[in-house]
C-alpha cells in the first residue's frame, strides 16, 4: 500500500508523454496518476482509453492500437477537409464580399484570422502549457510557407502583388528576428514585449487598410481623367492617352475588388521536357448572379410551406444518390465512409454559399439549427474550459446550455413563420455567423486532436519532444491551412491563399505568440528561453530566415509570379528541414543551438 502510494506521487509530477518509457504494468498507474495526462488531453484521453480500458500489455497489440489511432487522424484530416469546402470557404467569401474588401486584404485579414484561430486556441490550451511555443510557432510558419504556399504555387500560375509581397516578406523578417532577438537576449518573454508583438501586427493590419484606400481613390481620379479627356476635341495624342490610363485602370482594377464566381478547377499545362511545367487555368471564371441563384425557384404563387418536409429529409440524406451511381467501388466506399461526417455538418453547419440554388436555404433545418447551434457551442465550450473527464472520455455540463433556449426558440418559431420555403429570406446572410461558430469550433477540435494524436504517435517511435514540436505538431497544424489554401486556390482565390500564406505566419510571430505568452504565465519566467525553443529552435528559425529569404528573392526573379518550379522548390526545401531535424534527432550532426553550459556555484 505504502509502495504504490509512493509510486503515486513520483509519478503524479511526471510528463505523460513519458508513458512509453515505462513498464506496461505501472503505464495505466501513470496515466492516472499524472496530473499533466488529464490537462494534455483533448476530448478523449487515449492514454487512459490504451492502457488502463484496453488493457494494452504488449506491443504487437500496442501497434494495432497505433495504427487505429492513424486511421482516426486521417478521418479527422476528412473532417476538416469537407467542413472547409463545402460550409467554410463560401462563408469566407461572402464575408469578404460584404465588407467590401479585395482579395489580396482578405487573405491578410479574414483568411489568416481563420486559419490561425485553432493553432491560437491551442496555444493556450493546457496541451502546450509546457510545449516549445517558439519552435512550434517557427516550425508551423515552415509549413505554412514550404507546403501551403508551394503546393498553390505548383498547381496554379499566377502574378503576386508586387508591392504587397515585397511588403509581407520583409514584415515576415522583421517579425522573425524581432521574436528571436527577445527570446534570446531576455531569456524570456514580459508583458511589455508581448504587448509590443502585438501592436507590431495591429500597425500590419492599418498599412494595408490604408494602401487599400489609397488604391481606390487613385482608381477613382483615373476614371474621372477619362471622363475628363473624353471631352476635349479628338487628337491621336488624346486618344492614346486614354488607352493608357484604361490600361492602367484594367490592371489596378483586378486587384480591387473580390468577387464570387463559379468553381474552377481545369487546368492546361504549358510545354515543357521536364515533367515541371507551370499549369494555367483552361478558362476565365464567370462571376455568379447572386439574385438569380437566389430566386432561382421562387413563384409568389407557391405555398410558404411547399415541400417543408420533404426538403428535409432530402437535406438529410448523407449521400447524393446521383454521384453515387456514376462512381466506382471505391469511390461508393468513400461515401459511404465520409456519409457520418456529411449527415454531422449537415445538422450542425448551415450552408450559406451563394453558387447553390437558394443560396443553400433549407427552411426546416435551418430553424431547427438556430435552436440546436447556441445549445452545442455553449455546452462544448463549457466542457473545453472546465475539462473534467470520466473515465476516457470528456464530461459536459448541459445547466448553462440551456437558457439559450429562452431565446434561440422564439427566433426560430419567428423565421418558420416568417420566411419560405422556395427563397431564402433577406437575413439569411446572418446564418454566417453560426455557420463561422460552429465550423471554426469543429476545425479547432479535430486540429487539437489531431496534434494529440500526432504527439502520440511520435512519442511510440521513441523520439525528443524537441523533434516532435518542430515535425510532427507543426505538420499536424499547417494540415488544416493548407487544405484551406489549396481549396480557395482550385476554386480561383490563388491570390488571397498567397496573401494568407505570407500573413499567416505574421499573425502567429506577432499576435500569436504575444497573447499566448501573456496567457501563459511561465513564459514570463527566467530561464523560459530554453523549453520554449529547446534543441530544435534555433535550427527552424534558421531555416525559416533561409526560406524567407529565397522566397524574396524568386519573386523578385520571376517579377512576382508564381511558377510550379517555385512548388518545387518549397518541397525541396521543407524536404531538407526534415532530414536536418532527423540528423539532429540521431547525433549524426550538431544542431545550431549553443550548448548548455552550468556554471559551478
Amino acid at each position: 500500500m505504502n509502495k504504490t502510494f509512493s509510486i503515486q506521487n513520483v509519478y503524479k509530477e511526471m510528463s505523460c508523454f513519458v508513458v512509453e518509457k515505462v513498464d506496461y504494468k505501472d503505464r495505466c498507474l501513470l496515466v492516472k496518476s499524472a496530473e499533466q495526462c488529464s490537462r494534455v488531453m483533448g476530448v478523449f484521453k487515449y492514454y487512459h482509453l490504451m492502457y488502463c480500458t484496453v488493457e494494452i500489455s504488449n506491443k504487437p497489440l500496442e501497434s494495432a492500437v497505433m495504427c487505429l489511432l492513424m486511421l482516426i487522424a486521417i478521418y479527422l484530416l476528412i473532417f476538416v477537409a469537407h467542413i472547409i469546402e463545402i460550409y467554410f470557404t463560401p462563408a469566407l467569401k461572402i464575408v469578404s464580399v460584404k465588407l467590401n474588401m479585395n482579395e489580396y486584404l482578405a487573405g491578410i485579414t479574414v483568411l489568416t484570422f481563420c486559419n490561425t484561430l485553432p493553432d491560437l486556441i491551442t496555444n493556450i490550451m493546457h496541451i502546450r502549457q509546457h510545449a516549445p511555443l517558439f519552435t512550434i510557432c517557427i516550425s508551423n510558419s515552415l509549413v505554412i510557407i514550404l507546403l501551403s504556399g508551394g503546393t498553390v504555387s505548383y498547381m496554379r500560375s499566377f502574378k503576386v502583388n508586387g508591392a504587397c509581397g515585397l511588403r509581407d516578406l520583409l514584415c515576415l523578417i522583421f517579425s522573425a528576428e524581432v521574436l528571436y532577438y527577445i527570446i534570446l537576449t531576455g531569456e524570456s518573454l514580459d508583458l511589455n514585449e508581448c504587448i509590443g508583438l502585438m501592436m507590431f501586427y495591429v500597425l500590419y493590419l492599418l498599412i494595408n487598410v490604408v494602401d487599400l484606400m489609397l488604391l481606390r481613390a487613385y482608381i477613382k481620379k483615373l476614371k474621372l481623367q477619362i471622363s475628363k479627356l473624353k471631352r476635349t476635341p479628338h487628337s491621336p495624342y488624346r486618344d492614346n492617352l486614354i488607352a493608357e490610363i484604361k490600361a492602367k485602370n484594367r490592371e489596378l482594377s483586378q486587384d480591387n475588388h473580390l468577387i464570387i464566381h463559379t468553381k474552377q478547377s481545369s487546368f492546361i499545362r504549358s510545354s515543357s521536357k521536364h515533367g515541371i511545367s507551370t499549369l494555367t487555368p483552361d478558362s476565365h471564371t464567370n462571376e455568379i448572379n447572386i439574385k438569380e441563384t437566389r430566386d432561382i425557384l421562387h413563384n409568389s404563387n407557391n405555398p410558404k410551406n411547399l415541400f417543408l418536409c420533404s426538403e428535409f429529409l432530402e437535406a438529410l440524406i448523407p449521400i447524393n444518390i446521383g454521384e453515387f451511381r456514376r462512381k466506382g467501388w471505391c469511390g461508393r466506399l468513400f461515401c459511404i465512409l465520409i456519409s457520418p461526417i456529411v449527415l454531422l455538418c449537415t445538422i450542425f453547419v448551415p450552408l450559406v454559399d451563394y453558387t447553390h440554388d437558394k443560396h443553400g436555404w433549407c427552411k426546416l433545418l435551418n430553424c431547427l439549427q438556430i435552436v440546436i447551434i447556441p445549445y452545442m457551442v455553449t455546452t462544448v465550450t463549457k466542457g473545453l474550459i472546465d475539462g473534467k473527464y470520466q473515465d476516457w472520455y470528456m464530461t459536459f455540463d448541459y445547466s448553462i446550455a440551456k437558457w439559450t433556449f429562452i431565446v434561440t426558440v422564439p427566433l426560430a418559431i419567428f423565421v418558420l413563420i416568417h420566411s419560405r420555403t422556395d427563397k431564402p429570406p433577406s437575413y439569411h446572410v446572418l446564418f454566417i455567423v453560426l455557420t463561422a461558430t460552429t465550423s471554426i469550433m469543429f476545425i479547432t477540435i479535430a486540429a487539437n486532436e489531431l496534434e494529440v494524436l500526432c504527439v502520440i504517435s511520435g512519442f511510440y517511435f521513441n523520439v525528443s519532444e524537441s523533434f516532435v514540436a518542430a515535425v510532427v505538431r507543426s505538420f499536424a497544424g499547417g494540415l488544416a491551412d493548407l487544405i484551406m489554401n489549396l481549396e480557395l486556390a482550385l476554386q480561383g482565390y490563388e491570390r488571397m491563399a498567397f496573401a494568407a500564406v505570407l500573413a499567416g505566419p505574421i499573425f502567429s510571430i506577432t499576435f500569436g505568440m504575444g497573447i499566448s505568452c501573456i496567457i501563459n504565465q511561465h513564459c514570463s519566467a527566467k530561464g523560459s528561453l530554453y523549453w520554449l525553443t529547446e534543441d530544435q529552435g534555433q535550427n527552424a528559425f534558421i531555416f525559416f530566415m533561409l526560406v524567407v529569404s529565397t522566397t524574396l528573392a524568386w519573386n523578385l526573379m520571376y517579377n512576382f509570379c508564381a511558377r510550379r518550379s517555385s512548388g518545387a522548390y518549397a518541397f525541396i526545401m521543407y524536404f531538407l528541414f526534415i532530414l536536418y531535424a532527423v540528423l539532429v534527432e540521431w547525433n549524426l550532426v550538431h544542431e545550431f543551438s549553443a550548448d548548455i553550459a552550468v556554471e559551478p556555484k
